[in-house]
């Protein structure tokens, strides 16, 4: 079979030439009704399902550390006025044991926060993490209020460098602009 590719002004020289007839939507339409809206058809299971490496599956998740990262997302998720206190519960009984999961932990509830700022539950889930899990969450030497204050110690300073930077650009297109 050999695919034949037509330049558009050929393909455009007929498209007013060209007749539908009208009865071949309402065929497509009865068609389409007779479809599976009705509840009497059946769908037959075969019992020997034979799994194979080339469909898709699910991923899984073989690491300890992207089983806790799945489970933060889904809390901090599902977090809202509704049910803020049991998913801060449920994030407290989390077992987070190394570094890279409680900084990825801090760095979305500062990331949450700071996108739904005027929702003041944050506020509570972040004062139940400080002081009901002082030393649980205390890895390396340092302490979880260390790490959020830390993170958001960070993000104010991008925030100070990018208007002293901005600043500075300004002042100088605009000494540059008026300089005669």
């Amino acid at each position: 079979m050999k695919i034949q590719k037509y330049k558009l002004e050929f393909i455009f020289k007929y498209k007013n030439d060209v007749e539908i007839d009208k009865n071949y939507f309402d065929e497509i339409r009865e068609i389409m009704s007779q479809s599976t809206d009705k509840k009497n058809f059946k769908v037959k299971i075969s019992k020997n399902i034979s799994l194979n490496n080339n469909k898709w599956h699910r991923k899984r998740f073989l690491t300890d550390e992207e089983k806790i990262k799945k489970k933060i997302n889904s809390l901090l998720n599902m977090y809202s006025k509704n049910n803020y206190e049991k998913i801060t519960i449920d994030i407290l009984k989390l077992k987070i044991n190394n570094t890279l999961n409680l900084e990825y932990l801090v760095n979305m509830i500062i990331f949450k926060y700071k996108n739904d700022y005027k929702n003041d539950v944050w506020n509570y889930l972040i004062e139940k993490i400080i002081f009901s899990n002082i030393n649980k969450w205390k890895l390396d030497d340092t302490y979880i209020a260390q790490r959020i204050l830390n993170k958001v110690q960070d993000d104010f300073n991008k925030i100070i460098f990018y208007n002293i930077f901005f600043f500075y650009i300004y002042n100088l297109f605009i000494i540059s602009f008026y300089k005669f």
